[in-house]
């Protein structure tokens, strides 16, 4: 069972585990200290078949190594995929069975010096699954197993909440790398018009147009004055309950131009969580992007420096522009714009534009 101490020394560990860079080490580190264990390891395999291991004490993988034992000596040494969840785990349940397990328990056990160990496995349902293994030089006794016994419900809660983390770290990942391809990025306003959040993008593209990035708690800086009146007016208009205006548009700033459309925020409100009270979508120009070119190659099975001319015609270049830009003469860009259009099945620069900018070569990737 777990005392007093044990809730504010493992528990409070436990529930912080899933926030933060440190995750579960403190965690495990105080339960190490607390069981006097050479090694207290977590592995935890996620829905979609990823996996990550932390650890406190020794690092069983890396002094494996140091006696010419491999990874998977350490890995493969218990069954785990036979494990029940919830169960209590001894040396003598699986060391003594034929098969892998018992060779690689052997071997890292002789190599190590380990005496006995104690392992439960935590089941976090769809989310994936977590194994916990104290280690010991020593032989464990029952209070060990007591106490991963009761310590094995919150684990499984910690086990649920950090999957759930992990899951929406990877969506806004993939949210921020679409956004970022296309050149939009968030801001969120408080009913002041005082900034309350801004995505990667955001920050970036203010930063690179205006020279000053969006600041929590304060307007947005670097843009005309007119304009931060307005921004506070309709955040102020959005945040009342009774209101349900529009969507407003507005030019941040004209050169080079970042332009703006204002939304409410309870739109992007998740279920039982605040949100802010305007939601500006921000539009900010292209960066340049050395290999844009070869992506149109790719995409349309143009030679290079057609390539390179269809880019810059779709840029808005005139011919004689794009030609001095490549070094071609004029006649020799017209030439080729020509073909470029008729394998293109297109009838124009107004075209092509729309073509590139609306498709894969259109996105912008980060560097």
């Amino acid at each position: 069972m777990l005392t007093h101490a044990d809730e504010t020394d493992l528990l409070i560990p436990l529930h912080d585990a899933t926030l933060g860079d440190r995750r579960f080490p403190a965690f495990l580190e105080r339960l190490r200290r607390r069981t006097r264990a050479l090694h207290v390891g977590l592995r935890i395999i996620g829905r979609d078949g990823g996996e990550v291991r932390f650890h406190a004490g020794l690092d069983l993988i890396a002094a494996a190594r140091t006696h010419g034992l491999g990874e998977a000596t350490v890995i493969d040494r218990l069954p785990f995929d036979r494990m029940r969840a919830g169960r209590v785990y001894t040396t003598g349940d699986f060391v003594d069975a034929a098969g892998a397990q018992r060779d690689s328990y052997r071997a890292l056990a002789d190599a190590i010096g380990i005496a006995d160990e104690r392992m439960i496995r935590i089941t976090g349902d769809a989310h994936g699954n977590g194994w916990l293994v104290l280690t010991r030089t020593t032989p464990c006794d029952a209070s060990d197993s007591a106490l991963l016994s009761a310590l094995h419900p919150h684990l499984a809660v910690a086990l649920r909440c950090f999957a759930a983390q992990a899951h929406d770290a990877t969506a806004r990942a993939l949210t921020r790398a679409a956004l970022g391809g296309a050149r939009t990025g968030t801001i969120g306003f408080d009913a002041q018009g005082r900034v309350v959040m801004a995505c990667d993008t955001a920050t970036a593209g203010l930063r690179a147009a205006t020279g000053r990035p969006p600041v929590p708690g304060q307007p947005l800086a670097g843009i005309a004055p007119a304009t931060v009146r307005r921004i506070a007016v309709a955040a102020q208009q959005f945040a009342s309950p009774a209101a349900d205006p529009a969507a407003q548009a507005v030019v941040l700033q004209e050169s080079p131009p970042v332009e703006a459309l204002l939304l409410p925020g309870r739109s992007f409100a998740a279920a039982g969580c605040p949100a802010p009270a305007m939601v500006a979508l921000c539009r900010f120009p292209p960066a340049p992007a050395a290999d844009r070119a070869r992506h149109v190659a790719d995409l349309y099975g143009l030679p290079p420096r057609m390539a390179e001319l269809a880019l810059l015609i779709s840029s808005g270049l005139a011919i004689a522009e794009a030609a001095a830009a490549l070094g071609l003469t004029e006649s020799t860009a017209r030439n080729y714009s020509k073909q470029i259009y008729a394998k293109l099945g297109l009838r124009g620069q107004a075209e092509l534009t729309a073509l590139i900018c609306n498709g894969a070569a259109g996105l912008h990737v980060a560097s």
